[in-house]
């Protein structure tokens, strides 16, 4: 689409353009590695909070069974998921 001419230009126009933004993200950055509580005290949006890490860290389902419910139970609240169990075979053999 464009040549390496054309890109160029037009990456120093946007340069020109944003250098505000490109000097608070350099100042972000910079504030990040060098004082982390700094940056979370001013920008808290930006941090991952402990409610979204406790999500990543949970265990990988161990049979179909589990995984079938887990994807199921996030995307809908009007399923009945003992009878989903027991449908897919891992609900108790007590019952005939």
């Amino acid at each position: 689409m464009n040549d390496d001419k054309e890109t160029r230009i037009k990456t120093l126009i946007w340069e020109h353009a944003n250098q505000d933004y490109i000097q608070q993200q350099q100042f972000m950055e910079k504030l990040r590695a060098e004082n982390p509580s700094e940056f979370k005290k001013r920008y808290p949006w930006k941090v991952a909070s402990e409610k979204k890490a406790s999500k990543r860290a949970k265990t990988e389902p161990t049979d179909l069974v589990e995984a079938a419910g887990r994807v199921l139970e996030s995307r809908s609240s009007k399923i009945n998921y003992d009878v989903l169990n027991t449908m897919l075979g891992g609900g108790d053999d007590d019952n005939p």
